[in-house]
């Protein structure tokens, strides 16, 4: 029998910064931080918003450092 595998992984734009997301997994009922994505340009609507995290080109990602 497949054992199937699944991740959350959550976005969510960083305050006052439109090209900014910060992305984490959902594991039980904590985040693990996973790093901050940046975006190639400012998303205009809320349609656009929940779409463009998704689509070409892939966004630059930066590991979030553990030494905080």
């Amino acid at each position: 029998m497949p054992t199937v595998l699944q991740n959350v992984i959550v976005a969510e734009q960083v305050p006052r910064k439109p090209k900014l997301w910060k992305l984490s997994v959902r594991r039980h009922a904590s985040m693990l931080p996973l790093g901050v994505v940046q975006l190639g340009s400012s998303p205009g609507s809320l349609k656009k918003k929940l779409a463009f995290p998704t689509a070409p080109p892939i966004p630059k990602i930066s590991p979030i450092s553990s030494a905080s």
